[in-house]
């Protein structure tokens, strides 16, 4: 579509005159993500600098691409189409399946085992572009928020950039062929911005909105970032506009604007807290400030910002940029994770960086240069043999990594899977080798066991979680209106004569289940589950202690309020919920009952219910399945010097107990920890999946326990536990 003459395209002109100064501010923007994650670890508003010039620079290209478009027929506009994503794709494609090929290899050889599966699963979604709503998932789901660090997490901000990269050559060339239609002649800037400012005005409010609901998952979200991209994008459409403006201004004007922008992109990472308040209002610090930057620079100065980014070092570091991002995270991360350290001091900082300049370098230049050019015609055009291996060369090293990552990624997962599907056996006891928590109470069994692997194995550890969790009636970090789930109803017996026990709680009320399920199906009770994780019976913990959400009105404040009377409305024959949380700091302060939990079970007991108040099991600050990964090669005995901890440490003496009428107090205590001290295997099977909850595995294993305590309290039955089968 041709571009008024009055309206000179914002691909022309001064655009071209300051495209260096741009690449330098690109490549400055990762520099100072790189900068600030090895040294401060914090975010510095560099990736916010970089998605405003990726929307900046799309924009201008896909208009200009627009503009060349003259055959009315959409088949013109869809081969255009076609064309830029292409052009995309080779931009930004083979360097990310090479670097995801590369970090999946080094992370077999330097990351613990615990975190091949999820960087598999990571290395797919990043592949595929969508790390950013793999991470929101992670988020959400409140067991999986406590993995370590991924060195693909980085990917979220390409994916975002990655999905707008698809809708806004199709958006944008698809509304220029129908304005074409409507209207031959008409500049298609104003209509553009209409279209993409309400876009930007929409995706900055529903920003504002969940920042205030849930930041942690605004962070990642593309509808949340989407505005950046697109302020980029509706400056690139009034570029034309706004150089008139600059030279108005004068040269003065427009030097300290765009040093004061450019010491604003600097300082940014210091003097805001990115990771806690982004993509909310403080990101326009480094988006308005990019925008101020382009303006400044859109006609040349003499001496301002736009000539420091102009000089060969920033721009050859624009050149590089995106390498270097693709490289300076995993590299960071293997680096800490073999190392067992959780920063840096300047040596092992600058050998980070270093690492990671090398690395883009080598990307850029065999993978990235090459792979911009088209491969039938540049193998078909006149040029020397030695270029044409180089293209062959890089075409066959990204089809290899592409193999590697999504072959070796997925046959991986299968195969974690697999393993896993072996452990979801109900028997309490795998093997006579194999009887957790029996060895702590039945020292006869004890007596017996042999040498074997240890249940789960460490691999597994992380996934040995109750299966139950997987309802959709289990709340997991929004608490609206409690929703029971039934995990157990008595086959063949009317409801009503059944006795109902309630399981009451968070995420350590709701790894119970493996033992109180077996209990259920043994004795012919009915169990319903109100299972929050993340929020436990009671809201807020206690003074001093910080609680999920203190929200009077959405949070587990009022969501416990809701439940309270949830339960009283049902009238269960019994409720279970755990009962103590670890003092302050965790792993030293031993155990207590919040005062919290103390309201609500007052609340209660006053309205005819019964309470079995479980002591919880003892809270770690260690990540227990990688310690015990660390010395298994050294035996049992080893891993539970190493990895366990003196009693006295995490479990109060005497233990907490309560006087509540209507209430009866069970301690577990003793199938977790020995008289001195606490191990983290027994009975050949992992007590612990991550730091603090114990794995299903093992915690089928209390079902014994539990049955004759249950028994006692209630009166219900006597005698062990029913033979299985």
């Amino acid at each position: 579509m041709p571009v008024s003459p009055a309206a000179p395209s914002p691909g022309d002109g001064s655009v071209r005159r300051h495209r260096h100064d741009l690449d330098g501010l690109r490549g400055l923007a990762i520099l100072l993500v790189a900068l600030y994650h090895v040294f401060a670890g914090r975010v510095s508003g560099g990736v916010d600098v970089f998605l405003t010039l990726s929307g900046f620079f799309l924009v201008l290209s896909v208009t200009s691409r627009g503009a060349r478009v003259t055959d009315p027929r959409f088949r013109a506009t869809a081969r255009s189409i076609g064309s830029a994503l292409l052009r995309i794709g080779r931009r930004l494609l083979p360097a990310a399946v090479v670097t995801l090929a590369g970090v999946l290899v080094a992370g077999r050889l330097f990351l613990p085992k615990q975190q091949w599966e999820e960087a598999a699963r990571q290395a797919l979604a990043s592949l595929f572009y969508v790390e950013n709503w793999h991470l929101i998932a992670n988020e959400t789901d409140y067991e999986a928020a406590g993995l370590a660090v991924s060195p693909m997490q980085h990917f979220w901000s390409l994916s975002v950039q990655g999905q707008f990269f698809l809708v806004i050559p199709v958006l944008v060339l698809t509304f220029l062929w129908i304005l074409r239609r409507i209207r031959p002649t008409a500049d298609p800037r104003v209509p553009l911005l209409v279209l993409l400012g309400s876009m930007a005005a929409a995706s900055f409010g529903f920003a504002l909105v969940l920042v205030e609901q849930a930041q942690q998952v605004a962070y990642y979200h593309t509808l949340a970032r989407g505005w950046e991209i697109l302020a980029g994008g509706l400056l690139a459409l009034c570029l034309p506009w706004l150089t008139r403006a600059a030279v108005a201004v004068g040269e003065t004007i427009r030097v300290v604007v765009g040093l004061l922008a450019l010491l604003a992109i600097v300082t940014c990472g210091f003097l805001i807290d990115g990771g806690s308040l982004f993509p909310g209002w403080m990101t326009w610090w480094p988006v308005g400030a990019t925008l101020l930057l382009i303006w400044a620079g859109s006609e040349p100065t003499r001496f301002g910002a736009d000539r420091l980014l102009a000089t060969r070092p920033a721009r050859w570091l624009g050149d590089h940029a995106y390498s270097l991002y693709l490289w300076h995270w995993p590299v960071l991360i293997i680096y800490l994770e073999y190392r067992g350290q959780q920063g840096l001091a300047w040596p092992g900082g600058s050998a980070v960086l270093a690492t990671s300049l090398i690395l883009a370098v080598v990307t850029k230049r065999l993978i990235e240069d090459p792979m911009r050019e088209p491969f039938i015609r540049s193998l078909r055009a006149p040029s020397s043999r030695t270029h044409r291996l180089r293209i062959s060369a890089a075409v066959v090293a990204c089809l290899s990594a592409s193999v590697l990552t999504v072959g070796g990624a997925q046959a991986y997962i299968a195969d974690v899977e697999r393993m896993q599907g072996l452990l979801t056996s109900t028997e309490l006891y795998p093997s006579p080798d194999h009887i957790g928590a029996l060895a702590l109470s039945d020292a006869l069994a004890a007596g017996h066991i042999g040498e074997a692997p240890i249940l789960p194995p460490t691999l597994l550890a992380r996934g040995d979680r109750p299966p139950q969790q997987k309802e959709a009636c289990v709340a997991r970090k929004s608490f609206d209106v409690p929703t029971p789930c039934v995990f157990h109803e008595e086959p063949g017996a009317p409801r009503v004569r059944a006795p109902v026990i309630a399981l009451v709680g968070g995420s350590h009320a709701s790894q119970l289940l493996p033992a109180i399920r077996h209990v259920a199906e043994a004795r012919g009770v009915t169990v319903v589950g109100y299972i929050s994780l993340g929020c436990p019976w009671g809201g807020k913990w206690a003074p001093g202690e910080t609680g999920y959400e203190v929200d009077e009105e959405r949070g587990c404040v009022r969501y416990s309020e809701l439940l309270t009377q949830q339960l009283l409305d049902l009238q269960p024959d019994l409720v279970i919920t755990t009962a103590t949380r670890p003092g302050q700091p965790i792993g030293s302060g031993g155990d207590r009952v919040p005062s919290s939990y103390l309201s609500v079970w007052e609340q209660a007991v006053a309205g005819g219910l019964e309470l079995v108040l479980i002591r919880d099991n003892p809270w770690r600050s260690e990540d227990i399945p990688l310690c015990v990964e660390r010395h298994l090669d050294g035996g049992v005995a080893l891993v539970n010097r190493e990895c366990g901890v003196e009693r006295s440490l995490v479990l109060t003496d005497p233990a907490p107990t309560i006087d509540l009428p209507g209430s009866h107090w069970i301690d577990l205590s003793d199938l977790y920890c020995r008289k001195d001290y606490c191990n983290v295997v027994e009975g050949n099977m992992l007590i612990y999946r991550d730091r603090h909850h114990v794995t299903a595995t093992y915690a089928r294993t209390l079902a014994p326990e539990i049955d004759r305590q249950l028994g006692n309290v209630t009166g219900w039955w006597s005698g062990p536990l029913p033979a299985e089968g």
